[in-house]
């Protein structure tokens, strides 16, 4: 088996770029802006939205706390626990994240999650993103992915069935989320898979 290594720092379709997360400015119309700046900003407007499925909304509540995130993402990216990428548009503006989480190198295996702002929402964006990192670490030798959400995340269910994961179970309340328990749909993805799913 060949020996997993990092997917690339910077990814880029027609239409995004999905840049690691680190601290920094942003870039175009973000270029003189901080990334925490950016992405606090992009939480603090969709916030009531976006609680109803991620719990650490609730624990984001100034820059510094984005900015905090941004730094334990590159401690992350460097222990090859982690790889965490804002989502821009080709001008600059930040619309979402996307990254792996629960990595581990000897099974060469990681979880994708994903979330984008209410205004971009149902043009395509994320799947577009979930394409794009999964081949990066089907190239960079990773032989399984996993979507996990919520059971009743219309949304984030499509993206998992639309970009080729296949549904392999759901596990009944196996999560407290947001006071309540929660169902958990697992898909997978296998490196064998993507000829067939991803292209």
């Amino acid at each position: 088996m060949r020996a997993v290594s990092s997917p690339s720092e910077r990814l880029e379709t027609s239409r995004l770029v999905l840049w690691e997360n680190r601290p920094g400015l942003g870039f175009g119309v973000n270029s003189e802006m901080s990334r925490s700046s950016i992405a606090f900003a992009a939480i603090e407007k969709d916030r009531t939205r976006m609680s109803r499925f991620l719990p650490w909304v609730s624990f984001t509540n100034s820059v510094k706390d984005s900015e905090d995130y941004l730094v334990q993402c590159l401690k992350n990216r460097e222990k090859f626990e982690g790889f965490d990428y804002g989502i821009y548009l080709k001008n600059g503006d930040f619309i979402g994240n996307i990254g792996l989480h629960t990595v581990s190198r000897v099974s060469a295996r990681a979880e994708l999650g994903y979330w984008i702002s209410g205004a971009h929402e149902g043009h395509g964006y994320i799947s577009e993103a979930v394409r794009t990192l999964s081949l990066s670490c089907f190239e960079a030798h990773f032989h399984r992915l996993e979507i996990r959400c919520n059971a009743e995340n219309l949304r984030s269910d499509y993206v998992a069935r639309s970009t080729g994961f296949q549904l392999e179970g759901e596990l009944r309340e196996d999560c407290l989320e947001c006071g309540s328990w929660r169902n958990t749909r697992i898909y997978g993805l296998l490196d064998s898979d993507r000829t067939n799913s991803l292209n």
